[in-house]
């Protein structure tokens, strides 16, 4: 397994942005879509793994918010950073 899949496959942990609650989100691949942003940069391509449609519901506080931000992965199979976070819906 490449590192970019095995950090897309650990479990995140979020803050609820209404009551701070620290919320768990396993295999947050599922909710991935993935795009080539740039053919070759030296080392191969790099890829953004965007998030989509990560709705989720606070456990205490029970508002929902939602994951958004990308992953990205240069060079191949490599993590390289992110930008998740959690917003208000």
């Amino acid at each position: 397994m490449d590192e970019i899949t095995e950090y897309l496959e650990q479990t995140k942990k979020f803050d609820c942005p209404y009551c701070g609650k620290v919320v768990k989100i396993d295999n947050l691949s599922d909710y991935m879509d993935s795009d080539c942003i740039e053919e070759d940069r030296g080392m191969g391509a790099e890829y953004e793994h965007s998030v989509s449609d990560c709705e989720i519901e606070c456990p205490k506080c029970k508002k929902d918010f939602e994951i958004v931000g990308s992953v990205y992965e240069y060079p191949e199979g490599a993590f390289n950073y992110e930008t998740l976070e959690a917003k208000p819906i």
